[in-house]
């Protein structure tokens, strides 16, 4: 190996960055692996979590399921508000009650 490093004129400096660069590329290409097979939303929370903890970041990532960030049960009218109020059931008299004020002081 300390040939072949001589033959291409390399320093210690260069095969390290060599290797650096090798392992940033490695990396991304396990991240971009991951965050396909897993679905972005469990991606990022697995990940954050191992940060937070000091885990393993290389272990293999849960596949995408129906946890955080499934938002697709909420599209459409799956999850829509109505409001529906009964004729008279908001009526608080207060109509009533100025028409009758207004009569009693005329």
């Amino acid at each position: 190996m300390s040939t072949y490093k001589k033959q291409l004129n390399l320093t210690p400096e260069d095969v390290m960055e060599k290797d650096y660069w090798k392992a940033i590329r490695t990396m991304r290409d396990d991240v971009k692996d991951k965050l396909e097979k897993s679905g972005p939303e469990t991606f990022t929370k697995e990940f954050v979590e191992r940060i937070r903890m000091s885990r393993d970041l290389t272990a293999p990532m849960t596949e995408a399921g129906n946890e955080y960030g499934d938002y697709s049960k909420y599209e459409g009218d799956k999850n829509t508000v109505k409001e529906v109020n009964d004729k008279g059931l908001g009526d608080v008299g207060m109509e009533t009650f100025h028409a009758n004020w207004a009569n009693m002081i005329s």
